[in-house]
């Protein structure tokens, strides 16, 4: 106990896997927890700490860690990860559609191209219907550009451009606060100042 907060354990050994990804579901109040090394689960962990697992038999996207996940439109994205390389795709699970006996995840197209190779441990957050990811490594250099990816629901598609940039850095984590945007930690090579500053941008449009 330190200046009146408690940490309280969920669990212990529930699941097993690392690099996994989690959202906040506010219409459900329930934390989503995706993806890990052995396979592709979902788990809820809702408002009263306990946790229950999602059955449903999965399809696409392949399994995979460090991937990022956000809500937008009710739908949970699931944007980029790694297996044995990056992988730069987008996913879409609309839960609210999705039947008792399964959870199908539909591919996104990206207009601008398959030219792209893929980040990996990068954040994303969502925003007034579009979703927002920062940083991660390509290879083995840190990425510091925000990028928007548009969201065009009628086609499934999506438009991904930069519109800030910050010090590159992996496994940094985001939070959006009265359109303020936050980037907490990360790591780099070149700069141990990342692991502990915070950046704010002056507004998300």
């Amino acid at each position: 106990m330190t200046n009146g907060y408690q940490w309280t354990q969920v669990c212990s050994d529930y699941w097993y896997g690392y690099k996994q990804a989690l959202t906040w579901n506010p219409a459900a109040k329930q934390v989503i927890v995706y993806g890990q090394e052995s396979g592709q689960d979902t788990f809820f962990i809702n408002s009263d700490l306990t946790i229950t697992p999602d059955k449903r038999p999965l399809h696409p996207p392949p399994a995979r860690t460090s991937t990022s996940i956000a809500i937008a439109g009710n739908i949970l994205f699931s944007y980029q990860g790694e297996t044995s390389q990056a992988i730069p795709d987008l996913w879409g699970w609309n839960m609210q559609t999705s039947g008792p006996n399964n959870a199908t995840w539909l591919a996104w197209s990206n207009r601008l191209g398959s030219s792209y190779t893929g980040t990996v441990q990068s954040d994303m957050i969502s925003y007034n219907g579009n979703l927002y990811e920062f940083g991660g490594m390509m290879g083995s250099n840190c990425q510091g550009a925000l990028y928007r990816l548009t969201l065009n629901y009628s086609d499934m598609s999506y438009i991904r451009e930069p519109v800030a940039f910050l010090l590159g850095r992996a496994g940094a984590r985001l939070v959006l606060v009265d359109r303020q945007l936050y980037v907490l930690g990360g790591y780099c090579e070149d700069s141990v100042t990342a692991w502990e500053a915070w950046y704010a941008l002056d507004s998300i449009s």
